[in-house]
């Protein structure tokens, strides 16, 4: 089921928005059982409250625009690809700045009914940014997680078993706005996001070697409470009692906070 309620932007100046949208797997599906899993991928070390934490995330990442859909949007929205000092093969990520038109614009001389109109402006041309994103069978990006999947598994699995391996779009979702950013990309542009989930389905052997991977984590019923407290008390990363960090890409609430 799709969800399309549009994620609030913080209180502040509004005069660029950065967009971010994500294919991402959360849950693995076993074919033989039909036994479903939340999991998650060993990335960076993450740094909390002066600590170390090994940082666990959910398999996949950007959503790649084709040829014709970066074009697109330049054209339509003027956006700007491409952060400085990241690798030249982002530069088609469906992550990029857009430059609102001076009446989408908040300014600190403003009313609060100016301020409200304008945020309601505002809204209705992020609405029609974030639309091309939701469902299916649209040319103007990647629509399948299946190839950052692969890429994420590598080292799991052979290269002769990634046929065994299939994904299901479930649903596109805005996930939680954080005021604690939790990204070393963030760029102090307020953001609107969206996560594409995706269900990763395996055969049984091939989820016994995700088990037993030091890269792969099997969220256990204390790790998916861990980031439901985390959820309640607005912390985007969850401490397991083993000394693991779980990010917010992967927590298995995602709803619009505000």
């Amino acid at each position: 089921m799709e969800t399309k309620e549009q994620p609030k932007i913080p209180e502040g100046l509004y005069e660029k928005i950065r967009v971010s949208i994500s294919n991402l797997v959360r849950e693995c599906r076993v074919k033989e059982t039909g036994e479903t899993h939340f999991i998650a991928m060993k990335g960076k070390p993450l740094k909390k409250d002066g600590k170390e934490y090994p940082r666990f995330q959910a398999l996949g990442g950007a959503v790649k625009l084709t040829p014709k859909g970066k074009e697109y949007f330049i054209e339509k929205f003027n956006a700007q690809f491409g952060i400085q000092g990241r690798p030249e093969e982002e530069n088609n990520d469906a992550r990029f700045i857009l430059e609102l038109p001076k009446e989408m614009q908040e300014f600190s001389a403003y009313t609060e009914e100016q301020k409200n109109e304008a945020a309601e402006r505002r809204n209705q041309y992020m609405e029609k940014v974030l639309s091309f994103f939701f469902g299916k069978d649209n040319p103007l990006f990647e629509e399948d997680v299946r190839r950052e999947t692969l890429e994420d598994l590598s080292n799991v699995i052979l290269e002769g078993e990634n046929n065994k391996i299939s994904t299901k779009y479930e649903s596109t979702v805005s996930p939680i706005q954080w005021k604690i950013k939790t990204s070393e990309r963030e760029t102090g542009i307020p953001s609107f996001r969206l996560f594409r989930l995706f269900t990763l389905e395996v055969p049984q052997d091939i989820f016994n070697k995700m088990q037993k991977s030091d890269t792969i984590r099997i969220l256990s019923e204390e790790d998916i409470m861990a980031t439901h407290k985390a959820t309640e008390v607005g912390d985007p990363v969850a401490i397991t009692s083993d000394g693991i960090a779980i990010v917010e890409n992967i927590f298995p609430d995602v709803r619009d906070k505000n």
